[in-house]
């Protein structure tokens, strides 16, 4: 068996600031928890309850031919 590596990102991803509006799931207060050693209270998406609902967002912010610079947005 060879060596292998699992990269894991333990960032909050950009949508985060919709999850604890529509399901009421704190997702930095969970990152605290687990850092701290506490089990974890929700183990699967059946106990993600649903409080609310998101309308989806379209942004836009580059067309063909414009440049990006070196001070650019690096979410774009």
């Amino acid at each position: 068996m060879s060596d292998m590596a699992v990269q894991m990102s333990t960032r909050l991803q950009v949508g985060y600031h919709i999850t604890e509006p529509v399901t009421g799931v704190d997702l930095v207060e969970w990152q605290l928890c687990i850092a701290a050693g506490e089990p974890l209270t929700i183990i699967n998406q059946e106990g993600v309850p649903s409080t609310g609902q998101c309308i989806v967002q379209a942004n836009t912010g580059l067309q063909t031919n414009d440049v990006l610079t070196v001070h650019y947005d690096h979410m774009i």
